[in-house]
C-alpha cells in the first residue's frame, strides 16, 4: 500500500503531497480508527528505525485545533519516540496550539489553507477550484 493511498483513507480532505518526500525505504502503518492512541498513520524509516507520525483531523470551519489536542499528539510523539509528527487538519489551530507547540521543531502543523495550498502547487491533484469545491464539501 502507498503513502497516498493510507493518507487518503484516513485523511480527509487527501493529503498526498504533504509527503512527497516518501521513497521506497519507508514503511506507512494506518492505525485503527478507534484506538489509535493520538496517531492515524506511522511512517518508519526501514533503514535507521525511525519514526514518524501523523495525526488527523477533520474539523468544520469553526472548530479549531486545541492545545489539548497539541497535548495529546506530543504525548503520542514521546510514547512512540517519534523524530517528526504532522498535525493535519481541515480546519485551523486556536491560539493556545499554535502557543503550545512554539520551539518544538519536531512538530508540523498543517491547516486547511496550508493543505489547500500544498495539493494546488501538485500537479497530482484536479484544478485548484475543484479542490477547493472537494474541501468545502468536507468542512460543512
Amino acid at each position: 500500500m502507498t503513502f497516498v493511498t493510507a493518507a487518503n483513507d484516513v485523511c480527509q480532505p487527501p493529503i498526498d503531497p504533504l509527503f512527497s518526500i516518501l521513497n521506497d525505504q519507508m514503511l506507512v502503518e494506518l492505525t485503527p480508527v478507534r484506538g489509535d492512541l493520538g496517531v492515524d498513520v506511522f511512517i518508519t524509516d526501514e533503514k535507521t528505525g525511525q519514526v514518524q507520525i501523523v495525526q488527523c483531523k477533520r474539523f468544520r470551519r469553526d472548530v479549531k485545533v486545541s492545545s489539548v489536542d497539541m497535548q495529546k499528539f506530543a504525548g503520542a510523539m514521546k510514547k512512540f519516540k517519534a523524530t517528526k509528527g504532522y498535525f493535519v487538519t481541515s480546519s485551523s489551530f486556536n491560539p493556545f496550539a499554535l502557543h503550545f507547540v512554539e520551539g518544538m521543531d519536531d512538530i508540523e502543523l498543517i491547516d486547511g489553507k496550508r493543505l489547500v495550498k500544498m495539493i494546488n502547487d501538485t500537479a497530482s491533484f484536479p484544478s485548484p477550484d475543484e479542490f477547493q469545491q472537494y474541501l468545502l464539501e468536507y468542512r460543512t
